[in-house]
């Protein structure tokens, strides 16, 4: 029983470690599908969820193990820059927009059509890589970004206010 024990605990102290351990990187350039106009920021952004996605992480008590990484979408770009400026304009941070419409509704919007979709925002994280820390330490927002089902991000910040847009495409 003893060494089992101590089995069970060098486990829990491996998964545990998982996403410690491993610094963020540099994203990768290959993962622009359709984005001449990605941005420095947004690049770092794509990198940072890249690297927990590829090293495979804890999210609360959940382990996910490593995914596909995502790539760059031009139109989920577009839904989270409209969001980002809501909340901007308007002083709130919500996943409901100003006039009640949902991330589905903001994605219909920008005709990206998909099977699967997920936000994250937040307010008030200064850097790409500190607003990423925080979504890892948050089990939901974590596991939206090691989520198997998305294959597609779009990121935007003004400001201290965030929007991250995941997604799958229908076809």
């Amino acid at each position: 029983m003893k060494d089992f024990t101590i089995i069970m605990i060098t486990i829990v102290v491996i998964l545990f470690a998982s996403c410690k351990k491993e610094p963020l990187v540099a994203p990768l350039e290959e993962n622009n599908e359709n984005s001449p106009n990605i941005t420095s920021l947004e690049l770092e952004v794509l990198g940072f969820v890249n690297t927990l996605r590829s090293n495979g992480c804890n999210c609360g008590n959940l382990v996910f193990p490593a995914v596909e990484e995502l790539y760059w979408n031009d139109l989920l770009d577009e839904a989270s820059e409209m969001h980002v400026k809501d909340m901007y304009d308007n002083n709130f941070v919500s996943h409901y927009g100003s006039d009640g419409s949902t991330p589905s509704d903001r994605l219909n919007k920008v005709d990206y059509e998909f099977f699967f979709n997920g936000e994250n925002i937040a307010k008030g994280p200064p850097t790409a890589e500190i607003v990423i820390q925080e979504f890892h330490k948050s089990p939901s927002h974590c596991a939206t970004m090691m989520n198997e089902n998305y294959t597609h991000l779009g990121i935007a910040k003004l400001e201290k206010y965030w929007v991250l847009n995941f997604a799958k495409p229908r076809n």
